[in-house]
């Protein structure tokens, strides 16, 4: 993970919050919908496993850093690591937080402060299903993406598919990537 800080509740008022994973970026087609949009509701990346959910999320995060004040990634895989990267937010949000405060008290601190100003994303990579999810979204001030398996986020996200790319697709990709001709074995 990379962690950079600039917000207007931190000392220096010239920083940023980014968390986000520090992997490598690639090209990424056929989400072009996504990677444009800022919505105004959370939405919801849904497909497979491997399609590209997490890295159209990451090339999101970069495209629009500067965008926002804070952008902050959340690993949802299970409940406990949930919590504690949501409760994480309050050191770049400067909630002061005893050693012993309870998570789930935390993590309500953190959820009141983002609802109370904006120019924040937060994304949420592999979250099981909305009802893991649903006490950690704000409701407004910034913009919510969940990347899934789940399809089932209509209610609580716009669900957008990230499908497989079609063979000839896919093909035409490869072949721009690496500079060679079209090879019928590709």
């Amino acid at each position: 993970m990379v962690a950079l800080i600039r917000d207007k509740k931190v000392q220096d008022r010239n920083q940023v919050a980014f968390l986000y994973p520090s992997i490598k970026r690639f090209h990424v087609t056929g989400m072009k919908a996504v990677l444009e949009a800022r919505a105004d509701q959370p939405q919801a990346l849904f497909g497979l496993g491997g399609v590209g959910k997490t890295q159209t999320a990451v090339e999101y995060a970069y495209r629009h850093k500067d965008d926002y004040n804070l952008v902050w990634w959340v690993r949802g895989e299970d409940s406990a690591t949930l919590a504690a990267d949501f409760a994480a937010l309050a050191v770049p949000l400067c909630i002061p937080a005893p050693a012993n405060v309870p998570l789930d008290e935390l993590c309500a601190a953190v959820k009141r402060e983002l609802e109370r100003g904006g120019g924040w994303l937060l994304i949420f990579d592999n979250v099981p299903h909305p009802d893991a999810v649903r006490p950690y979204l704000p409701a407004g001030g910034g913009h919510i993406v969940v990347t899934s398996w789940d399809p089932n986020w209509r209610g609580d996200a716009e669900p957008l598919e990230v499908e497989e790319w079609p063979r000839k697709e896919s093909v035409a990709f490869l072949v721009r990537r690496t500079g060679r001709k079209d090879d019928p074995d590709a």
